[in-house]
C-alpha cells in the first residue's frame, strides 16, 4: 500500500510515495514535458538550416495546383501519424525544380512533429559538409563534429536532409554523405530528403565508385514525391532603380 503520498502542485500527478518501506520518486507530467522540451531544443541547436525554417507551417502554404494540394494533405497525414511512420521507418523523397516548395514542406512536417514532442535533426547538406570540414581544419575536441552529428543522426526521431545534389562533390564529400545516410539506414528510422534533381540525374549523382549502394538505401527508406510544376519564386519588383 502506498503511504505518505505527495502530488505535483501543477499537474496533480504523484511525485513521491512510500511502499513496503521503500521511498519512491516518480516523474510527473511536468517533468516528462520538460525532459522532452530539452531534448527537442538540443537537436534544434544541432540542426543546420535556414533561419526562417521555424516559420514554415502548413497553414501558410499557397498551393498552385491540384497535385500540390494532394501532396499537402498527404504530408499533413504523415505528420499526424508520425508515430506509425517512426515504427515502420517510412521516409519521404521530394524531387523537383527549385522554388516548387520542397524545403518548405519538409520544414512544415518537422515543425509539426516537434510540437508533438518528437525530435528532429535538419541539415542543409552543403552546410553540413562545410561544418565538418571546418572542424577538421580547426580540430580542438577529442570527438569530431562529424562523430557528434552522426551520433545525433542515430538517436533523433526524424532526420531531414535538404538540397541533396546541390553542388559537385569530391570523393571526400560523397563519403561523408554516404556515412550520414548509412547511419540513418542502420538506425531504421525515417528520413526526409529534398533534391532539385530528377530521378535520372539523382541516380547519376549518387553513384559511389561505380556502386549504387547509396541510391539503394535512399530508395528503400523513402516514398517519392515529384514536384513537377513551375517555380513560384518571382523576381522582386521595386522602384528603387527608378
Amino acid at each position: 500500500m502506498k503511504k505518505n503520498i505527495q502530488y505535483c502542485d501543477k499537474c496533480g500527478e504523484i511525485i513521491f510515495y512510500i511502499e513496503d518501506k521503500y521511498e519512491v520518486y516518480a516523474d510527473c507530467a511536468c517533468v516528462r514535458r520538460e525532459r522532452i522540451a530539452l531534448k527537442v531544443a538540443k537537436y534544434k541547436k544541432l540542426s543546420i538550416t535556414d533561419r526562417e525554417a521555424g516559420n514554415n507551417r502548413f497553414e501558410n502554404s499557397n498551393t498552385v495546383n491540384d497535385k500540390e494540394k494532394e501532396f499537402v494533405e498527404k504530408f499533413k497525414k504523415y505528420s499526424q501519424k508520425f508515430k506509425k511512420a517512426l515504427e515502420e521507418n517510412v521516409g519521404i523523397l521530394m524531387t523537383g525544380l527549385p522554388g516548387t516548395g520542397k524545403t518548405f514542406y519538409a520544414n512544415c512536417i518537422a515543425n509539426e512533429i516537434q510540437e508533438k514532442g518528437y525530435t528532429v535533426l535538419s541539415f542543409n547538406l552543403s552546410g553540413y559538409l562545410r561544418k565538418i570540414q571546418e572542424d577538421f581544419n580547426n580540430k580542438k575536441d577529442f570527438v569530431s563534429e562529424e562523430e557528434k552529428l552522426l551520433y545525433a543522426t542515430r538517436e533523433v526521431d526524424l532526420l531531414v536532409i535538404d538540397d541533396l545534389g546541390s553542388e559537385k562533390l569530391s570523393e571526400w564529400g560523397m563519403e561523408k554523405i554516404y556515412n550520414l545516410i548509412d547511419e540513418r539506414y542502420k538506425a531504421r528510422k525515417p528520413i526526409i530528403i529534398t533534391t532539385n534533381m530528377n530521378k535520372n540525374t539523382l541516380e547519376d549523382h549518387l553513384l559511389v565508385n561505380g556502386s549504387d549502394k547509396l541510391l539503394d538505401r535512399i530508395k528503400s527508406m523513402t516514398t517519392p514525391f515529384i514536384f513537377d510544376w513551375e517555380s513560384r519564386r518571382k523576381p522582386r519588383q521595386s522602384d528603387i532603380w527608378e
